[in-house]
């Protein structure tokens, strides 16, 4: 078999935004950030970007070693970062077992498919949202800081952020 793949050329005029060009406002102030994904290259791509931008991270590769991090550092966890569809453990099933330990624990599920977090988030609307995969390192950013200032105006819960 033979295939020919066309993929489109950068113009000249085009230019790539670098990492370091982000609005400043999106840095971290060393928030511990979990992030669950099956996908090693995802969870690098995760970490490297928030520890870049001043964000301390906890890799997990499925959801029960998500539950055992968690478990060692429930207080120090500002937010959660999950896939979900994972093999072990999927993303549902982590948000349930996380929630058990910290029920107003913030948490960004990600996934190619909204609908795959939609039955997490019922209900949980003020504590669950969602970022479509691929997302740009802006992206992530942005959704964290949301979360986070999110939790600094509604500190309402026990664990909330100040």
């Amino acid at each position: 078999a033979q295939f020919e793949v066309f993929l489109p050329s950068l113009s000249s005029e085009a230019k790539l935004q670098p990492v370091d060009a982000l609005p400043p406002e999106l840095q971290g102030q060393s928030e511990l950030v979990l992030v669950v994904d099956d996908e090693e290259p995802i969870r690098n791509v995760c970490r490297q970007t928030l520890e870049h931008y001043g964000y301390r991270v906890l890799p997990a590769g499925h959801g029960a070693e998500a539950v055992a991090v968690f478990a060692q550092h429930a207080n120090e966890i500002s937010v959660v970062v999950t896939d979900m569809i994972m093999p072990i453990m999927d993303g549902s099933a982590t948000m349930i077992a996380l929630r058990n330990i910290r029920p107003d624990l913030k948490i960004i599920c990600m996934s190619g498919l909204e609908s795959a977090c939609d039955e997490s988030r019922q209900g949980d609307s003020e504590t669950t949202t969602f970022l479509a995969k691929p997302f740009s390192a802006e992206t992530l950013l942005k959704k964290i800081r949301d979360v986070l200032l999110s939790s600094r105006r509604h500190p309402k819960s026990p664990g909330a952020l100040r």
